[in-house]
């Protein structure tokens, strides 16, 4: 539950009308706390059972699904996939256990992705802040 004061944008607004001043700074630093937590500790990602090993090994056994989800958005999105696109997103798959073991061997974290007024809480701290 969240303190008085907090505010939950209403899902079908997708705007920033209601974001007060300092929502974006708050946002932009708060997503970036999390990026943090976890950049070079996959482990401690790992550890907290939200989230599973996505190692090379796992992404390969993935193969058949990356293939099925790139036909699907050639298939519904002709307009944007042109046949260059359609052709380096074979030959990535095709080549997929040479270069993600380069990116395994990358530091780690998680991502949020989807960060808009839609997704967002902002909670009322006992400073006043959100």
């Amino acid at each position: 539950m969240l303190p008085p004061g907090s505010l939950i944008i209403d899902p079908s607004d997708d705007t920033a009308q209601r974001w007060q001043p300092g929502f974006s700074d708050l946002t932009l630093h708060g997503i970036a706390q999390l990026h943090a937590r976890f950049y070079g500790d996959y482990d401690e990602l790992v550890r907290t059972g939200a989230f599973f090993v996505c190692d090379r090994e796992v992404i390969v056994r993935g193969t058949e699904l990356w293939e099925a989800l790139g036909e699907f958005v050639i298939g519904v999105f002709p307009e944007a996939v042109t046949s260059e696109l359609a052709r380096e997103h074979r030959r990535l798959i095709a080549t997929l256990p040479e270069w993600y073991a380069e990116v395994d061997r990358l530091p780690k974290t998680l991502l949020y992705g989807d960060v808009n007024p839609q997704n967002l809480a902002f909670a009322r701290t006992k400073a006043g802040s959100s």
